[in-house]
């Protein structure tokens, strides 16, 4: 299934933007009568049918309407540190969407490397809805404005949450039933250099779970997709 991004104008009618007229007409060699599967971003697919291209995109006729397709209904918010290099943390953003988180808030930890560069949110806009796309998913996650990690802890959450740390003695497993049970989880992945006591300590306090990812050391977009892969399993 190949899934377009359209601005749905009505119940019954929609327009793809330009790029992606562009690329279902001259890559995808679509023509007007074509029947394409498309997403709003807000958790709706559609089957719809080509009515024209022109400049500014293609016309849509809305057949069917799917809701909630490829969602869950579990929302996993992510909360990773920022990495050194950008290419890693775009890598992570993709691949985090794949995994269906609906939220990420990038933070800075006491320990976060200085970051090498702005993060370009026009960018990762760009990743998270190719992602989104490539995987089959119909609702866009909210990409937040990086924010310390204080600010982050202390923000209200009625979920399952877990902040993982090098140095905890409780596994991931022993949550399993939590994590099933749950209808929200946040999961917090720190720096390199992990989360100091005094953040550790701050999470505990506000409801977190500390857990542990097992002997080896992971790097923190390893670390992140390591567990977002186990709450997948789990949940499914």
């Amino acid at each position: 299934m190949q899934i377009f991004f359209a601005e749905i104008l009505s119940g019954q009618s929609g327009q793809l933007t330009e790029e992606e007229a562009r690329h279902c007409q001259k890559v995808l060699r679509h023509q007007p009568g074509d029947r394409i599967h498309v997403t709003d971003g807000s958790g709706n697919m559609f089957l719809a049918q080509i009515q024209s291209f022109d400049r500014a995109g293609a016309s849509l006729l809305i057949l069917e309407t799917y809701p909630g397709f490829g969602e869950s209904g579990v929302k996993v918010r992510l909360a990773v540190s920022l990495l050194r290099l950008k290419d890693r943390f775009e890598w992570l953003m993709e691949k985090a969407v794949e995994l269906g988180v609906t939220e990420i808030f990038p933070i800075i930890c006491e320990r976060t490397d200085k970051y090498k560069g702005k993060v370009k949110e026009d960018r990762l806009e760009k990743i998270i809805l190719t992602a989104l796309k490539q995987s089959k998913r119909s609702k866009l996650p909210l990409f937040h404005e990086a924010i310390p990690f204080q600010k982050f802890i202390h923000l209200p959450d009625n979920g399952f949450r877990i902040l993982a740390w090098c140095e905890s003695e409780q596994k991931i497993q022993l949550f399993s039933q939590d994590i099933q049970n749950a209808s929200s989880v946040t999961l917090v992945i720190g720096p390199e250099g992990d989360f100091t006591h005094d953040e550790v300590q701050l999470a505990r306090e506000n409801g977190y779970e500390v857990v542990s990812l097992g002997e080896i050391r992971l790097r923190t977009e390893t670390a992140a997709m390591y567990v977002l892969s186990v709450l997948k399993m789990l949940r499914e």
